[in-house]
């Protein structure tokens, strides 16, 4: 009797034990494959900030709505000009921007990073060659360096983004404006806030002209 007690207790205690090492095993496999992922995503995040760095954003693909949003950064997106030792204006803006990052973890599929973003403001620098009397593209360019050294970073943003993983590979939608604009110090909001004043001063100058009708009708005697 104490036998078959003892080889019933022996079986609980395998199965038991059989239990644990499954379980175990796919708290393992999760945990290996979320360092996978992680890595796979750490590793595109890092390559992609390195062309940030260099003022590069040709690896961007490119999207329709910017170029009625910001000429400057579709400028910044051409591979022939970003390949240029004589950098234009945007890709000295977007190298001078320190970007930093955070990566969490939503689900097996998603993950969020935030992207920070320290650097010199495109609304401000316009306003201080304004003030000098700098107008042309290439005196802005040559007076950024200088700018730099006598002025602190008046810039700081942050943008949310998501990996999501597509067919066992990861995946990240980088062309969007928020994500560009964070990444120039705010280009495209400039640019959007000119086009909306050039629109309203139009629409302004439109109301006040003379309906067609009396402009002909003057001409009666």
């Amino acid at each position: 009797m104490k036998a078959k007690k003892y080889s019933i207790v022996k079986i609980i205690i395998l199965v038991i034990l059989l239990i644990a090492i499954i379980i175990g095993g796919i708290i393992a496999y999760g945990k290996i494959t979320s360092y996978i992922d992680e890595k796979k995503i750490r590793g595109d995040i890092e390559k992609n900030l390195a062309h940030i760095n260099e003022g590069d954003l040709s690896w961007v693909e490119e999207n329709e709505e910017l170029p009625e949003l910001a000429p400057e950064i579709v400028m910044a997106m051409d591979s022939s000009r970003t390949a240029s030792e004589n950098k234009g204006l945007p890709e000295r803006i977007i190298s001078a921007t320190e970007v930093g990052y955070t990566l969490n973890k939503v689900d097996k599929d998603t993950y969020d990073v935030v992207f920070t973003c320290e650097g010199y403001s495109f609304e401000d620098y316009i306003s201080y060659c304004s003030a000098q009397g700098i107008s042309t593209n290439i005196a802005m360019r040559e007076e950024f360096s200088e700018y730099k050294e006598k002025h602190e970073p008046t810039y700081h943003n942050e943008i949310s983004l998501q990996y999501e993983k597509e067919n066992g590979k990861w995946h990240c939608k980088y062309d969007t404006p928020e994500f560009l604009d964070c990444m120039s110090c705010g280009m495209i909001t400039v640019y959007r806030e000119y086009y909306q004043d050039l629109e309203k001063d139009m629409t302004a100058f439109m109301g006040g002209l003379e309906p067609l009708e009396d402009m002909e009708g003057s001409d009666e005697p």
